[in-house]
């Protein structure tokens, strides 16, 4: 009897299982296609299909344009200058972060992690202070725009290499470096054939994810480039908002997909080809101690990090306490603004509670349909990515052109939650899924031959070796909500605006106390952000003590 029982639940699960698979696949794609490409195609069509009829020829003018000419080239050329030297100084500092994990690390770990969560118009502001008027760096004032921009770029986005990489560099197991070395490899072929091939699969995710966000950089470009730079992003800003010129927008909207695309599509055959490379999934503490000279270098890294991290948030929280903290008073003040700033602290809170369920809901069931190459999982993949390197505000744009129909959502208060889990959702799938591939199918195989049920092999082993890339993901689409500005810009209602949308209103109005509000709305972000680093440190800590 127990055997027929059993035999019939296999047999359920056999027919469930692929239509199961098939509707969640359909729900992501369906949830996509309303909330990313149909907007994505409403701007496409204003620019190129004006009133029902094609027209290409403006795809042309984009090239003969000397200007939009100059504005790709210098967007390429200041990506992937920024893309590499981030990962030049993020992989010794992931290295020595999330494997040595020497004293100062967690509070290291910690300032890394709050520049990229910030809005990149402050960020802006403050390396305009640092490198202009009596700052820190104003010595340096007569540095190149596009060093400076540069700069920028590596301060902001030195996150992503340190924990997409990191968090899979947790799981490498240094025995297999320590048996090359013990079998004659020096230490640089010893990594490169044991523990770069591991890492491969995050270290290209983590570059493409920087490269994208340099090619739409914003914020950073606005208050840095002083008017005589522009990338794709501010560009079809100003195309879109100050000369109405759709057309030319649409054209470099199309310019960016195909870039976007095309990264994508290398990024995902280069991780393909090292998704089989085994991570041994070592929970064994890092190496510890060392020589008193490896003790030295790491503190004189993690010394000189932890310095240039916290210069420019340092101004920021300087002239946030300007005047005895009169910025921190101002915020509970509604006789300037008709709203409290504050208040946008709690709006922020929820909204991005809210982004970050959608976000890990649809990326960690896309990432599952990836790496089990679940029916039309390919597809979703794409979809799901296509947002990290398009404009927000374009997608914002988007969302109040073409979202009124069949229902129209356009003064629904959902809308802001799903616009900045859209821009969210590539970082969820970039963090999990190379997590998931790196999971053996051996070890699946031995969990079930031991006795454990088809539950608990997903619980012991996917869900165990998974858990600190999910924690991951989901601290990433936190604080990405908690700063996104772009698409929230077009969608954020007038009395309760988020945090970065007060911060820039604060700072365009005119006054000395509205700024160091600004500066002090931004103090309180950096307080946020923080708390969730540590928190997603002490959770990634955790996994790691309950795995060894």
């Amino acid at each position: 009897m127990d055997s027929r029982v059993e035999h019939d639940r296999q047999r359920v699960g056999a027919y469930l299982r692929p239509r199961i698979q098939a509707s969640a696949v359909a729900i992501v794609a369906i949830a996509l296609g309303y909330f990313f490409v149909w907007p994505l195609l409403a701007i496409i069509g204003k620019g190129l299909v004006p009133e029902g009829h094609l027209h290409l020829g403006v795809l042309l003018d984009v090239v003969r344009d000397n200007r939009l000419r100059h504005v790709i080239a210098f967007t390429t050329f200041q990506a992937s200058v920024s893309a590499l030297l981030v990962l030049v100084v993020g992989m010794p500092l992931a290295f020595v972060l999330e494997r040595q994990r020497p004293h100062g690390a967690a509070l290291v770990r910690t300032l890394v992690f709050i520049p990229f969560a910030l809005p990149t118009v402050v960020v802006g502001a403050a390396f305009a202070a640092w490198f202009g008027g009596n700052g820190p760096g104003a010595s340096l004032h007569l540095m190149h725009t596009t060093t400076i921009i540069v700069i920028a770029h590596v301060y902001f986005n030195i996150a992503v290499v340190v924990r997409i990489v990191g968090s899979r560099w947790r799981l490498v197991d240094p025995n297999v470096h320590a048996a090359a070395r013990v079998l004659g490899a020096n230490r640089v072929r010893a990594f490169v054939h044991s523990t770069l091939p591991a890492l491969a699969p995050a270290i290209v995710g983590a570059t493409a994810i920087v490269w994208l966000f340099c090619v739409t950089s914003f914020g950073v470009i606005v208050t840095l480039g002083g008017g005589s730079k522009a990338t794709l992003e501010t560009e079809i800003f100003r195309l879109t908002t100050q000369e109405l010129d759709l057309r030319r927008a649409g054209a470099l909207l199309v310019v960016q997909l195909v870039a976007v695309a095309a990264t994508l599509v290398v990024a995902a055959r280069i991780q393909r080809i090292h998704a089989l490379t085994s991570i041994h999934a070592s929970m064994a503490a890092p190496p510890a101690g060392g020589s008193g000279l490896r003790r030295a270098v790491r503190a004189i890294l993690l010394a000189t990090v932890g310095v240039v991290m916290l210069l420019p948030i340092a101004i920021i929280v300087q002239r946030a306490i300007a005047d005895g903290g009169a910025g921190f008073g101002f915020l509970r003040d509604d006789s300037v603004l008709g709203w409290r700033p504050i208040d946008s602290v709690a709006t922020s809170l929820q909204t991005a509670a809210w982004s970050t369920g959608f976000a890990l809901t649809f990326g960690v069931v896309a990432s599952v349909a990836v790496v089990r190459r679940w029916p039309g999982a390919r597809i979703v993949s794409l979809m799901s990515a296509l947002p990290l390197g398009i404009s927000a505000v374009s997608i914002g744009f988007g969302f109040l052109i073409a979202l009124d129909r069949p229902i129209d959502l356009r003064q629904s208060w959902v809308l802001v939650p799903i616009a900045q889990a859209t821009v969210a959702l590539p970082f969820v799938l970039r963090t999990v899924i190379p997590v998931l591939q790196s999971i053996q199918p051996a070890w699946r195989d031995a969990a079930a031959v031991l006795g454990a049920s088809p539950t608990r092999v997903v619980r012991s082993i996917d869900v165990a070796i998974a858990s600190s890339a999910i924690a991951t993901a989901a601290a990433f689409a936190f604080v990405i909500s908690l700063g996104e500005f772009g698409a929230t810009s077009f969608l954020a209602r007038a009395a309760t605006p988020t945090m970065p949308i007060a911060i820039v209103r604060l700072l365009g109005r005119p006054g000395t106390l509205p700024v160091e509000g600004a500066y002090a709305l931004a103090t309180v972000m950096i307080g946020l952000i923080a708390a969730v680093a540590t928190l997603m440190g002490l959770a990634t800590r955790r996994t790691r003590v309950g795995l060894r």
